[in-house]
């Protein structure tokens, strides 16, 4: 699944929002808790990611302009494997489709700013990665492509009480930015291999 999502499309102020979303997205949906959809795919001896990741079943990393959740599986459990993803996709824990801001887990939202704020400690030790940062940064300037994926620091960590500008991502933040990004014209369903596209619609 192909969602035309990724930071271009934030701004300063809300960078990083997109690939805090798609961190969120592997914690459980309605029906199936993370250990329990990990547990699904390994049975099937499937894979299921997330584009560009570095491995691991729920790992997952969001490009400037898109977000794309993946899996490989033996044909005859394509079926299960496309109710396990639509499920992230629409009834994941933090929120989607319409229901968003009732099942939104705000203690999740908190909990996450530690991972997100580790890997991105990961990221800006490589140099390779940085270099690339601001390359894009020089590059396309003030625009969402000049942005970098994770966003800064300041923007991840927990807002300080008493603080003059509030810019931490707050819960409000990734609502919006799944309302209006995480939708259907947005979305591209794909396939490739031995699949029979009439059994899976």
């Amino acid at each position: 699944m192909f969602i035309d999502t990724g930071s271009r499309y934030e701004t300063k102020e809300k960078n990083g929002v997109a690939h805090y979303v798609e961190h969120l997205s592997f914690k459980g949906t309605q029906r199936r808790s993370r250990v329990n959809i990990e547990k699904e795919i390994e049975n099937m001896g499937a894979h299921l990611n997330a584009w560009g990741s570095r491995g691991g079943l729920t790992r997952r990393y969001t490009s400037r302009e898109q977000t794309v959740y993946y899996s490989r599986c033996f044909n005859k459990d394509i079926g299960e494997v496309m109710d396990i993803l639509s499920d992230i996709l629409l009834h994941s824990k933090r929120a989607r489709f319409p229901l968003v801001t009732r099942r939104f887990d705000p203690s999740a939202v908190d909990n996450e700013r530690r991972t997100i704020l580790l890997e991105a400690n990961d990221v800006f030790q490589n140099k390779y990665e940085v270099t690339f940062d601001l390359l894009h940064e020089v590059a396309y300037g003030g625009c969402g492509l000049g942005l970098t994926i994770l966003g800064p620091e300041s923007n991840i960590k927990r807002c300080v009480p008493g603080e003059r500008v509030r810019r931490s991502i707050q819960r409000a933040d990734l609502v919006n930015y799944i309302q209006t990004h995480y939708t259907a014209p947005r979305v591209v369903i794909a396939g490739a291999g031995s699949i029979n596209h009439a059994h899976v619609s």
